[in-house]
């Protein structure tokens, strides 16, 4: 099976793409930050990317989800976004990378997980603010 990481800058339309992948019959692996932050927010913690155990939730859920895919039958398998783009979450935040983030780093290399190839999509010139993306598509730009 080949997986490939499709990545970009907040609002670049990564989630858009993966859905036209799936509707076009290719496997695909949501995306966990989004959904770790939208289970915080449920919970009424306004700003979960602020917590110690941030990049802990969005690890072990991009790792339950990544081996989870791999019971499927898919030839091609496309991830929007990885472990690697959770690292450079932590970067951004300026917070030291946790052990199972340093771990899963280590997995992905050496099990040889995804393709080398990585699609990065470019910003599309604007970004929609959500609960979860709080980027201004200046601020976004800057980076």
């Amino acid at each position: 099976m080949k997986r490939y990481v499709v990545t970009g800058a907040p609002g670049a339309g990564k989630t858009a793409l993966i859905r036209q992948l799936e509707l076009d019959g290719f496997g695909v692996v949501e995306e966990a930050a989004t959904d770790v932050i939208a289970l915080y927010q449920a919970k009424g913690i306004e700003e979960p990317w602020a917590r110690a155990d941030f990049i802990d939730a969005v690890v072990s859920l991009q790792r339950n989800r990544e081996l989870r895919s791999r019971y499927a039958m898919d030839l091609v398998q496309f991830h929007d976004r990885s472990v690697v783009c959770t690292a450079a979450l932590a970067d951004y935040l300026g917070v030291p990378r946790p052990p199972n983030l340093l771990q899963e780093l280590r997995r992905l290399r050496v099990d040889n997980v995804f393709e080398n190839r990585v699609f990065f999509l470019k910003n599309l010139g604007f970004i929609t603010p959500t609960e979860a993306r709080k980027i201004s598509y200046e601020r976004n730009c800057s980076l």
